[in-house]
């Protein structure tokens, strides 16, 4: 959540035989998180023109593989939100990683401790695990050491320039894929997404799904079509997942899709929701599920004419992010608004005993909810090949951190 970066890689036999096998594509994550700590650890963001102490950046990397599933929950407005064990391992190792550091889970260690070095964060044995034991220790990588004849596939891995770190000297076709948002004049409103690789990033990075786990929108061309007519066809589905702040602009050809407003900010973890499935049978279980939540908070926040910005599984569980202020309908009471739309949000999810028996229709969850007003960047980050609207500020970090107080607390609370 917030300014992380999630990569998910399918493996092979999921989406046909170009893509990785199961070692191949942690391989992959692992390579990649270190050659990004070569490539982007103290790169300077801003210095000033003064003298003064320039900015940094770093990241901190969190890596993870098994089981994903992918939903597209909703109907006008849609979200695409993964889950499952891989992103489950990439989310707890991403936070135990401290900055310029790689964390491994368990399971992916599995597949790299006879090339790699690292060692053992105290504590951190079978902490994924549902009964809290029978899973090994999540790692700190050091070194990354692949012998190129190994079932290691296409990936390559030779020493890095520096600090220890690894790089990938050549990549097969298996690579991560990016994905667009395209909102310019030929092809608004569309994009494609769906997968590959699994890190966060901006901060953290995150882990491989099927095989290895992140979240990120990956592109999809589909068919020889000329690009102009696949975008054609593909553009009014693309836009039920832009948010409406963008199609807005886009559609009226106004550029300057990114600002400074004053909004609400809703965080939402909803306890009890599972998104992911054993198997493809549970799929549509899962799927259920994802869209009730999503309709029920949707249908609160457009009730006071909020939007929702995002649904996602990470180390909170499944989160929600909703707006209240953002274009085409801003309003002077938004902070009342938000803490309306909180309350009725904390009731609804609230059912006895969380079977889902309630009388008012509640989901048998509990919802846990931090709401913060302020000025914050609203737009859209990435570049041509992926782009993404988001807020972000301290007002967005302020409600993700009232939103984990109120966890504590351990009922229902806002």
């Amino acid at each position: 959540a917030g300014d992380a970066v999630s990569d998910i890689s399918p493996i092979g036999g999921i989406d046909g035989d170009m893509k990785p096998g199961m070692n191949a594509a942690v391989f992959r994550a692992a390579a990649c998180a270190l050659e990004l700590h070569e490539r982007i650890d103290s790169f300077v963001a801003w210095e000033g023109a003064d003298g003064s102490q320039p900015m940094t950046l770093s990241l901190h990397v969190g890596v993870g593989c098994g089981q994903a599933t992918m939903l597209h929950l909703g109907t006008e407005r849609c979200e695409f939100v993964a889950s499952g064990p891989a992103l489950l391992q990439s989310a707890l190792a991403e936070p135990l990683a401290e900055s310029r550091q790689t964390c491994v889970s368990a399971q992916a260690w599995a597949v790299l401790e006879s090339h790699a070095a690292g060692w053992a964060i105290p504590g951190t044995e079978g902490f994924d695990m549902e009964d809290g034991a029978g899973g090994g220790a999540y790692m700190i990588l050091t070194r990354l050491d692949a012998d190129p004849n190994d079932a290691v596939g296409d990936v390559r891995v030779s020493p890095g320039r520096g600090g220890g770190a690894h790089n990938v000297a050549q990549r097969g076709q298996g690579g991560a894929v990016g994905s667009a948002l395209g909102l310019d004049a030929q092809a608004r409103g569309t994009g494609t997404h769906s997968a590959s690789g699994s890190f966060r990033a901006s901060g953290s990075f995150r882990g491989r799904s099927s095989a290895s786990s992140a979240s990120s929108r990956a592109a999809a061309s589909s068919s020889s079509a000329p690009p102009s007519v696949a975008s054609e066809h593909i553009a009014p589905y693309m836009r039920r997942y832009v948010p409406l702040a963008i199609t807005l602009k886009a559609d009226a050809g106004r550029d300057g899709t990114s600002e400074m407003r004053h909004v609400s900010i809703l965080f939402i973890a909803l306890k009890g929701l599972k998104l992911s499935a054993d198997g493809d049978a549970d799929v549509p279980a899962a799927q259920a599920r994802g869209e009730d939540a999503l309709r029920r908070v949707r249908a609160e926040v457009s009730r006071r004419e909020g939007q929702v910005n995002k649904m996602l599984v990470d180390d909170k569980g499944t989160v929600l992010l909703c707006v209240f202020g953002l274009p085409p309908r801003p309003h002077a009471d938004d902070a009342l608004r938000s803490v309306q739309t909180a309350m009725a949000l904390a009731n609804e999810m609230d059912a006895a005993e969380g079977d889902g028996s309630s009388d008012t229709g509640g989901l048998g969850l509990t919802a846990y909810i931090g709401v913060a007003t302020g000025r914050v960047f609203c737009g859209v980050v990435g570049s041509k090949e992926r782009r993404e609207f988001t807020t972000m500020g301290d007002t967005v970090n302020i409600a993700a951190r009232l939103m984990g107080a109120a966890k504590q607390g351990g009922a229902a609370r806002v």
